[in-house]
């Protein structure tokens, strides 16, 4: 009898734990060794609560945990799971105030936690409470348990999306395969490409070596996929259709450095000069050299003081450096060429005699007159002629003057002028577009005036032949 009411006793206490602990199984109550466990969705901050109704006789601590990537993470900061929780304050049990959980003073106590540290975008799943009492310290009841609850304070807004659809091309609008950055943050290297962002507004850029940096902002909205279009261009070193560095390649071709048509760099260019022209340093210029009058005549007598002789005009040989348009000239020779015939009379009281002046006596040969140039003109093709009254009063025209520019009414035709400038006559001349330069002597060149980079044709730059899609 005494066996069987021991083997009844023993069951008794093996049962009764499980019947203690099966009082504090509802979800909402905890105690040392088991969570309340809550569930939240989109949580930023919460508030926990506890309370106990049966008396509870010694001050609690509570804490609470968050289940990150499969790790607990303590909310007080502590480096211990809800399954060891308790070593915080192995040294001081029961006594749990030094262990850095919060301490109920009373039957009931809260917290409030961010989440917002843990999961910046906002928490969802589980959240486990525990309380440090137990279910074993008192004897009219058999457990103490503690009612918690979890509420959320804020919510989180949920994370969206848009795309970025990216384009890259150069500036002929062919796909170009660059640097990607989105936000500043290194994406890919390619001409194309997509990728998912956040809501909002992002710096879209793209580089390459020895192409310009292009850049550009755009916003989207949840779910819409923004086109991006970044243009990069040929680093320019130059200004395209720039031209530096003339020279002569010959007497008759012009070599010059220009500009490419996308700035990237330079390139040698020789041109022959049209016909009758001539390099000078770098440019084609009508042929200049040559004898010029000077304006400068003279009677030559070959050595005597008076008598018949040749008229002769001076003239100067130059030669021209052109740039451009612009021209300047030294002088390396000069000369008299004749012209015509011409008289040099002597003073009054001097009659020519052998070609010597000599001094008249004073018999008297009626008539008498002093030799002299009269005011008196007239004009043969180009010559001007002056009235010259002879010794015996008789009078000649003498070839006086030649006119370069023709005579007219006894006087020579001043030098005709023109404003200088360019005119409005344009040319082709290869690629080149020449334009027509009036000098203020009235002679004219070509001067080149515009580089075709597609040809020329009838004094206009051909345009660039577009291809067919």
């Amino acid at each position: 009898m005494k066996f069987k009411v021991l083997i009844i006793a023993l069951a008794f206490l093996l049962i009764l734990p499980e019947l203690i602990r099966a009082e504090c199984d509802a979800s909402y109550q905890t105690y040392k060794y088991k969570s309340a466990v809550f569930y939240v969705t989109n949580a930023r901050r919460i508030r926990v609560s506890v309370y106990n109704s049966m008396n509870d006789q010694y001050p609690r601590c509570f804490s609470a945990w968050i289940k990150v990537n499969g790790n607990y993470i303590n909310l007080d900061g502590l480096p211990y799971s809800p399954d060891n929780w308790q070593q915080a304050w192995a040294s001081t049990a029961p006594n749990c105030y030094g262990s850095g959980y919060r301490v109920v003073e009373g039957n009931s106590a809260y917290a409030e936690y961010d989440l917002g540290n843990f999961a910046p975008n906002g928490y969802t799943g589980i959240v486990e409470v525990r309380v440090s009492s137990d279910c074993y310290e008192v004897q009219q009841d058999p457990c103490f348990c503690w009612t918690a609850n979890v509420e959320v304070i804020s919510y989180s807004q949920p994370v969206q999306y848009c795309y970025l659809d990216i384009y890259v091309k150069d500036n002929y609008g062919n796909p170009l395969d660059a640097s990607i950055y989105v936000d500043g943050s290194y994406l890919t290297y390619a001409s194309h490409t997509q990728t998912q962002v956040l809501v909002g507004s992002h710096t879209v850029s793209a580089s390459r070596s020895g192409y310009s940096f292009d850049s550009e902002t755009v916003s989207c909205s949840c779910g819409e996929t923004k086109r991006v279009d970044l243009v990069l261009s040929k680093t320019q070193v130059c200004t395209p259709g720039e031209i530096r560095n003339r020279y002569c390649a010959c007497s008759t071709q012009v070599a010059y450095e220009k500009c490419k048509a996308d700035g990237s760099g330079w390139e040698t260019v020789i041109e022959n000069c049209p016909s009758s022209y001539i390099c000078s340093n770098g440019y084609c210029v009508l042929e200049k050299d040559g004898w010029y009058d000077t304006g400068n005549e003279r009677c030559n007598l070959y050595g005597l003081e008076c008598g018949s002789g040749t008229k002769e005009k001076e003239q100067e040989y130059r030669d021209y450096t052109c740039f451009g348009a612009t021209c300047t000239y030294v002088v390396t020779d000069k000369r008299w060429i004749a012209i015509d015939s011409c008289y040099q009379g002597c003073a009054s009281g001097y009659s020519c005699q052998s070609g010597y002046c000599v001094k008249t006596t004073t018999t008297t040969i009626p008539p008498s007159c002093t030799p002299r140039y009269l005011d008196e003109y007239s004009c043969y093709d180009n010559w001007r002629q002056r009235k010259y009254l002879n010794s015996d009063c008789t009078t000649s025209w003498v070839f006086y003057e030649y006119c370069d520019y023709g005579c007219s009414g006894g006087s020579c035709i001043s030098m005709q002028t023109c404003e200088e400038g360019y005119l409005d006559n344009f040319r082709c001349s290869g690629n080149w577009v020449q334009r027509e330069y009036r000098y203020s002597d009235c002679t004219t060149s070509w001067i080149d005036w515009e580089y075709c980079d597609y040809g020329c044709s009838a004094g206009e730059c051909l345009p660039r032949e577009e291809a067919c899609n």
